[in-house]
Formats: structure tokens, sequence, C-alpha cells
């Protein structure tokens, strides 16, 4: 009676997860939770409806740290359960719900001070807040149900009157868009920001004979912070053949008790084959290109980063460097992540760097 499958397990997410705080995974946002149908078709068939005699939904907690923050997974999700389990599929509309929970409901729960989720601002094809484009752009925005946006771009925080977004953004210069969804009872979401950079490719460079694969540095203990990690290595210049051997340097059991904790870093050149919008992401603590940081995750929980980053560069090869930090974190062991750093020109598909883009001298 409580499939995750159907959007019981209220830990999941209710939007994209770049935007989003930590979940657990999934995929359960309010329209999905209240078309459950409790009662399966089979028992429908034999008339033992009956026998189905309620509803549950699951909340685990492994990155539930407060109280607003389990409210936030609960409302108005816990609204469609009781719904699902009081109203027959035959009375149910999921339109007039939604129209009831963003004008009644939403007044009733701030009221109460509850920490109800309201939609925030997302973008089609996965969101991102750091935006890069060399002449002209423009922002798409969306949200999980149909509901106003009102947005700025002089800096200001977005009003309950500030612009409706009815249209895609256009963008020649670099713009803050600082965006919130606006329910129907006048309501304000949490903001988002979005910043657009304009920028000219970044030059790639030229190298001599690189070698196939990356110098590893490794320090042993227990690091917080990428900024406490040591000048001085125990493992000084490893040669690695890819990124993900960052997380292959000691042994996890599947308890990941014990463990011989590390930081270590990997240094090389990305070889770019053509001049294009890039996006990059990682659940690694750092990633840096051409020697500026381009995505810092030591404030997140390391599980699903929100940090992506798009970069203008040239064709050639870039200096980058990618971080770990080895331990648990939030309740997430970075032993469990791939290590990664996934890449793809805006509006193509996701891949993680391979070994043969990356080389070192």
């Amino acid at each position: 009676m409580t499939p995750a499958s159907k959007g019981f397990y209220f830990d999941h997410y209710q939007g994209d997860n770049a935007v989003e705080p930590c979940h657990i995974g999934g995929y359960a946002p309010l329209e999905k939770v209240y078309a459950y149908d409790p009662v399966p078709e089979e028992l429908k068939k034999q008339g033992k409806e009956k026998y189905v005699l309620g509803v549950q939904a699951n909340n685990w907690s492994e990155y539930i740290y407060t109280p607003a923050r389990l409210e936030y997974g609960l409302y108005p999700r816990a609204l469609a359960l009781a719904e699902v389990g009081w109203s027959p599929m035959s009375t149910r509309n999921f339109k007039d719900f939604a129209r009831r929970v963003d004008n009644d409901h939403s007044i009733r729960m701030q009221h109460h001070a509850i920490n109800y989720h309201i939609p925030l601002v997302e973008q089609p094809g996965g969101s991102c807040s750091h935006l890069a484009f060399t002449e002209q752009t423009e922002v798409k925005l969306k949200t999980t149900r149909p509901l106003d946006i009102v947005y700025t771009t002089d800096g200001s925080a977005p009003q309950v009157d500030s612009k409706r977004y009815t249209a895609p953004i256009q963008l020649n210069q670099t713009t803050q868009i600082r965006a919130a969804v606006v329910l129907p009872s006048g309501i304000m979401g949490p903001e988002r920001v979005i910043t657009a950079t304009r920028s000219a490719y970044a030059p790639g460079v030229t190298l001599d004979n690189p070698k196939p694969g990356l110098l590893m540095n490794l320090n042993w203990g227990t690091y917080l912070n990428p900024n406490d990690i040591p000048a001085t290595h125990n493992i000084t210049n490893k040669e690695v053949k890819n990124i993900e051997s960052l997380r292959t340097m000691t042994k996890v059991p599947s308890d990941v008790r014990n463990v011989k904790n590390y930081a270590a870093s990997v240094e090389g050149y990305l070889h770019i084959e053509e001049d294009g919008i890039y996006e990059f992401s990682t659940n690694n603590v750092q990633l840096w290109l051409d020697d500026e940081l381009a995505i810092d995750n030591a404030n997140e929980i390391p599980r699903y980063s929100r940090n992506n980053r798009q970069l203008a560069l040239g064709k050639g090869y870039h200096k980058i460097k990618v971080i770990f930090l080895g331990g648990i974190f939030g309740g997430w062991p970075t032993y469990w992540d791939a290590a990664n750093v996934n890449l793809r020109k805006v509006g193509g598909k996701w891949k993680a760097i391979a070994p043969d883009q990356l080389f070192h001298l």
C-alpha cells in the first residue's frame, strides 16, 4: 500500500534535482501522488474493494535534518494522500485539487507555519543556474504544474507584482535572472537565481606529445573541506587513466565501516574537439577548469549536485582538476558515487568524460 513507483515515498523529489534540496532520489510530484489508485484492478473485478482499508506514505529521513525539511517533503503531498484514501477515482480531478491547494490550502498551511513545498522555477531539459553564451541566448522557464512565474533582470528581488514570465527571456549581455513562483493565493515560493554570462570562447592550448591519463595526488585522513588538504601529499603524481580512479584508492565494505579515508585530486588536460557551450556536472567536491573553480560542492550533500555550470570553451586542451573527499557527508558515503565528471554540449546528451579525452604532460 506504499508504492514508491506511484509517488508514495515522500522522501522522493518533487521537482528537478538540480534545484531542489537533497532527497534520496526518485520523482514524486503532486500530480503523480494524486493519480494513484490503491485498489488493484483484479480486486475490482472480484468486487472486493472493501478489503482495501487504507493507504499510507513513507518519508525516510536520511537527508532530513530539521522539522522544516520534514514538512517540505510531506506537504502538500499529504493532502493528496488524504484524497486518495477517501475519494474514488471517478470523483477525483487533479486540476480542481491543485486549485484548492494553491488557494485556500496554501493560506491555511501558511497560517499554521507549515513549510510546505511550492514548485521551484525550473528549465526544460534540465535546470542549470550558471549559463554561458557568446553573443545572445534565450532562457526558458517552467514549473512542475501551471503557475505564474515572476522575475527580474536588474538584480532586484522578485515581488508579487514583478514581470510575469510569458515567453523565453532574450539576453545579449551578462544577466542575473531572479525568479519565483507566485500561487493564485498571492503567496510566493522560494527564489531561484540564474546567472547567464556572456564571454568569448576560452581558448584551448596546444600540447606537444601529451601522455594519456591524469596525475593523482592523495592524502590519507578524513578531510571535511578541500581547503584543509595539505600542500604535501602521501602519494604524488600517480598516473591514472581516468577521473573515476579518484574513488578506488581504499577498500570500502558494504557497511562502509572502518574505511581508511582520504582526499585525492587528479590533474591534467581535457581535450575539447570544437568550439561550443559545454555543461559540466559532478558530485565530486570541486571541479576546476583553466585554473577557475567551475563547480563547488563543498557546502552540499554530495548526493545530487545542484551546481552544474556551462562554459564557453574553444577547441584545444584545457586544464582540468577534480578533487574528491572520501567519507560520509550528510548521510551519504562519497565512495558510493561514480566520481565521474559528466559533460554535454548544450542541447546534447550527457556523457562521462572518457579516458581518451584526458591527458597530462
